[in-house]
């Protein structure tokens, strides 16, 4: 099992590293990864001395994943708006209480209905935008990319174009700005 979540790892670590130099992430961000996967981007900003709390439906595929260090894993599955978004808000056990992120990142997301994921509703990307809105810090940045590239009339407004299809065919960027 080892193998396979380690499978291609220096290639996954290059382009890790060109998430976050897309995104310009700035030095100690507190980051939330949604749907992280192998977790190699994760383990990467993790590397980068950056406090990573990351989110895939099934708990245990976190912890499986043998890239240590582990990011701080919340089992959590955006369904529409019956979805308690503030679940993600990450708690500083030093402290004792909820913060703010500076960046958000969901990198080739499945989650819309397109791939046969949960979103099948405009209100239901308003639902998601607001709700990460809420636990982002003023001036936090969020980037949900969807692959295959999504159609929404909603999202248009947080378009934008990257230098390649790494983030996902759809790129949308969120910055909170108050």
């Amino acid at each position: 099992m080892i193998t396979e979540w380690l499978y291609d790892y220096e290639e996954r670590m290059k382009e890790s590293k060109q998430i976050a130099s897309i995104i310009d992430i700035k030095p100690n961000s507190k980051i939330l990864e949604i749907g992280m996967g192998s977790g190699h981007l994760a383990h990467y900003l993790l590397k980068q001395g950056h406090t990573v709390f990351a989110t895939n439906d099934i708990d245990d595929e976190i912890k499986d994943c043998h890239l240590n260090p582990y990011a701080h894993a919340i089992s959590w599955k955006y369904e529409g708006t019956k979805t308690d978004v503030k679940k993600l808000q990450c708690f500083c056990e030093i402290c004792n209480e909820f913060g703010y992120y500076d960046y958000i990142i969901a990198n080739n997301n499945a989650m819309h209905s397109e791939c046969g994921g949960e979103i099948h509703k405009e209100e239901d990307y308003e639902h998601l935008v607001k709700g990460l809105l809420n636990i982002t810090r003023v001036g936090g940045e969020i980037w949900l990319g969807f692959n295959p590239s999504l159609n929404s009339e909603y999202m248009k407004q947080y378009k934008i174009s990257t230098p390649s299809n790494l983030i996902g065919e759809s790129v949308h960027k969120i910055e909170r700005q108050q």
